[in-house]
């Protein structure tokens, strides 16, 4: 074994130290090869600041100018450490840059992950695994099929696994229950689940005892993102999953299209586990002003992401209309937020004076108000406002005229999203 192969199966073995990184960096100056060296200290660097540091856009100039000049040399060199062609037919592999080093997204059927993932994780670090088939049959076809789910919860390779996507590969709770109980799912760090938005009210889908497994799995205590959208799981299973003690490292839930309504987000209100996220996403679940409420007034938050927003289809639309901006506004809980979506919530004129008019989100910095009922008096309200931070103001498909979104542009440039309808 030559130093440069074990210095990255250091690096290998210990995917959330930066330390091997680091003194691989130094051994990279050290024998001729600066450039790479300084990526990898770049990309440390970058992996560890919050969005809104000063020192970001500088290195994130850097490590764009790097990969530019090296991309394509670096990225032969991963490839040939996987040993595999790209777009081998056994896979589908993405392969990105993560903290210095190739990481790929990898995609295949559970069947050939559990026969071959072996010899692929002896090759490279895998950031994302979707698994397809878990089931012979997928949901929609109302048929519980052939299942992995248990063979995949006793193998050894969820050890290497940290971000897991099951989403439409055919499981239902068994699967996920066999998942819950595995020990080898202790280093995952997030767990991706989104069901179909088609398929009769009769097909089979993970139901509320799926939370109840995953939310008392003791293995799942580094779980820092969970993602379980269209599923239809009503307001008891958010209540259940924010109960959990076993989930106590949790920061990201996306929770979009599963009918909690109001009361499911109340529940979220009063538990221990609304104080730790840092992002929360709950599109299309009915909720209006009063899921706002409970949010703005469970204590302080340290909330940087909270997404309501409904997609122009949605046929199951959130609707926090002028009161819930104003609730939002006016609360002193959410000072940490950086980026807001009310896409598609009724917010009117009101709510625009509400934003304008607010001392509470000093570090706001993104907000998409598209598909709402913004006229041109709401556009003069963010003409005047004080916003010293913007990056992005969303007013897609709001009545605004094409005089007003002029003005917008001279006043935002690029960072207003829209134009005339």
């Amino acid at each position: 074994m030559t130093p440069d192969e074990a210095f990255l199966d250091d690096i290998y073995e210990h995917p959330d130290d930066d330390a091997p990184r680091l003194v691989y960096a130094d051994w990279l100056d050290e024998h001729g090869q600066p450039a790479r060296a300084e990526f990898i200290r770049v990309q440390c660097e970058l992996a560890h600041l919050e969005e809104d540091d000063p020192r970001r856009e500088m290195l994130a100039a850097r490590e764009s100018e790097l990969l530019e000049l090296h991309r394509d040399v670096w990225m032969a060199e991963a490839w040939q450490r996987l040993a595999l062609e790209p777009g081998a037919p056994l896979l589908q592999l993405d392969l990105a840059f993560r903290r210095g080093f190739a990481e790929a997204a990898l995609d295949l059927c559970t069947s050939d992950f559990l026969a071959h993932g072996a010899r692929l994780f002896q090759k490279t670090r895998f950031r994302r695994v979707h698994l397809w088939l878990v089931r012979s049959s997928p949901v929609q076809w109302n048929l519980a099929g052939t299942s992995l789910g248990s063979e995949l919860g006793q193998s050894r390779l969820l050890a290497r696994v940290t971000e897991l996507d099951l989403s439409l590969s055919g499981v239902i709770d068994e699967d996920l229950e066999a998942l819950a109980a595995s020990p080898f799912v202790a280093g995952l760090k997030a767990l991706i689940l989104n069901g179909s938005t088609g398929g009769g009210t009769g097909a089979l889908r993970p139901s509320q005892a799926s939370v109840y497994a995953l939310a008392g799995s003791p293995h799942l205590a580094n779980l820092k993102s969970l993602t379980f959208q269209f599923l239809r799981l009503g307001p008891p299973s958010l209540g259940v999953l924010a109960a959990s003690s076993h989930l106590t490292g949790l920061e990201e839930l996306n929770w979009g299209d599963n009918r909690c309504r109001d009361r499911g987000v109340q529940m979220l209100a009063e538990s221990p586990l609304l104080p730790r996220l840092k992002v929360l996403r709950l599109g299309m679940n009915k909720l209006t002003a009063e899921a706002m409420r409970a949010l703005c007034g469970a204590g302080p938050l340290a909330m940087r992401t909270l997404d309501l927003g409904n997609p122009l289809d949605a046929p199951r639309r959130n609707t926090v209309e002028d009161e819930g901006v104003k609730a939002l506004a006016d609360s002193p809980n959410l000072g940490e937020l950086r980026c807001v979506d009310l896409s598609g919530n009724q917010v009117g004129t009101a709510g625009a004076w509400a934003f304008a008019a607010s001392r509470h989100l000093p570090r706001l910095h993104t907000l998409n108000l598209a598909g709402n009922h913004l006229g041109d008096r709401a556009a003069e309200v963010f003409l005047g406002m004080s916003w010293p931070n913007p990056r992005c103001l969303g007013l897609t498909g709001n009545p605004i005229s094409a005089q007003r979104w002029r003005e917008l542009r001279d006043r935002f440039g690029p960072r207003v999203k829209g134009a005339p309808k």
